[in-house]
């Protein structure tokens, strides 16, 4: 039997909710942590609702517009988290190398997703 897919919607909720869960689990050490946090958790959640609006558009033009922002703060996102892994003053590596990878993943496949989408238009409209 084959796994069962995720889509993209269940993927950036649930890469949203873990970011929910890793800042409580870590909260900021100082105020420049608290800023990154703040925009991590604005960018991170901002990809997820994106996502989740896509298949309630009511035209490919927003369905496609959805993917787009949700893939602009995705790589927003990354960089949040690579700048909270790489600040961090505390011993002992990082949490957040698991919630970097996720996003390198849901960046890959929202690209490749607003990618296709475009071909599809310029090869139906051209």
């Amino acid at each position: 039997m084959a796994p069962k897919l995720t889509s993209i919607e269940d993927r950036t909720y649930t890469f949203s909710l873990s970011l929910i869960h890793a800042y409580r689990k870590r909260p900021p050490a100082d105020v420049a942590e608290k800023v990154i946090w703040v925009q991590l958790l604005k960018s991170g959640t901002s990809a997820g609702a994106n996502s989740s609006e896509g298949p309630g558009a009511q035209s490919r033009k927003e369905w496609l517009t959805r993917r787009h922002i949700a893939l602009k703060e995705m790589h927003e996102s990354h960089f949040w988290l690579r700048l909270l892994r790489d600040s961090d003053p505390r011993p002992g590596g990082s949490a957040l190398d698991g919630l970097i990878d996720e996003s390198d993943q849901l960046i890959a496949i929202l690209t490749a997703t607003v990618k296709s989408a475009r071909a599809n238009d310029r090869h139906q409209n051209g």
